[in-house]
């Protein structure tokens, strides 16, 4: 399946000649179970974020 193999659901929907609305209401049994793959996939994607920069390298707020 298209959507298991990573591809974009709106592509897959887009192929096959769906919305989004009912690609998700038809293939709803697949992509339940997949949280722990999404978790993954967001960990990953903040984990290639740039840290925060320090509160001290910040001008100081003018309204003080």
């Amino acid at each position: 399946m298209w959507i298991t193999a990573g591809v974009e659901p709106t592509e897959v929907a887009r192929r096959a000649g769906h919305s989004l609305a009912v690609l998700y209401r038809v293939y709803a049994k697949i992509l339940t179970g997949r949280q722990d793959h999404s978790n993954e996939l967001i960990d990953k994607a903040l984990g290639e974020l740039p840290p925060p920069p320090d509160e001290e390298e910040q001008p100081p707020d003018q309204d003080e």
